[in-house]
C-alpha cells in the first residue's frame, strides 16, 4: 500500500498500491465497495491518490510503464462509481 485518503465527507476511503489497484472502502464499516484496476485503462503502479472536492473523482499519480521508464509519472482523474460489481 502506497497511499490512503478519506473522501472529503469521510464516507469512504481509497487505498492505492504498486499492484496497479485502488481499493474503495466504506468509511464507517471498512467494507470494500469498489476497485480501480489496470483494466480501467492505466498500466502502471499507483503511488498517490487524492479526492476531488465533491468526492466524485480521484486523481492518481502513477507510472506509465509502456515506455519502460518507471520514473515517468502521470496524474489521471478517475470517476468513482458506486454500482461496481465485486
Amino acid at each position: 500500500m502506497n497511499c490512503v485518503r478519506f473522501s472529503p465527507d469521510g464516507s469512504k476511503f481509497i487505498s492505492v498500491s504498486s499492484d496497479k489497484k485502488g481499493i474503495l472502502f466504506d468509511g464507517k464499516t471498512g467494507e470494500k465497495i469498489g476497485q480501480i484496476s489496470s483494466e480501467d485503462g492505466h498500466k502502471g503502479s499507483i503511488y498517490a491518490v487524492n479526492w476531488s472536492p465533491d468526492g466524485k473523482q480521484v486523481s492518481l499519480a502513477l507510472t506509465y510503464n509502456e515506455l519502460s521508464d518507471e520514473r515517468i509519472c502521470l496524474v489521471v482523474l478517475k470517476p468513482i462509481s458506486f454500482d461496481v460489481t465485486l
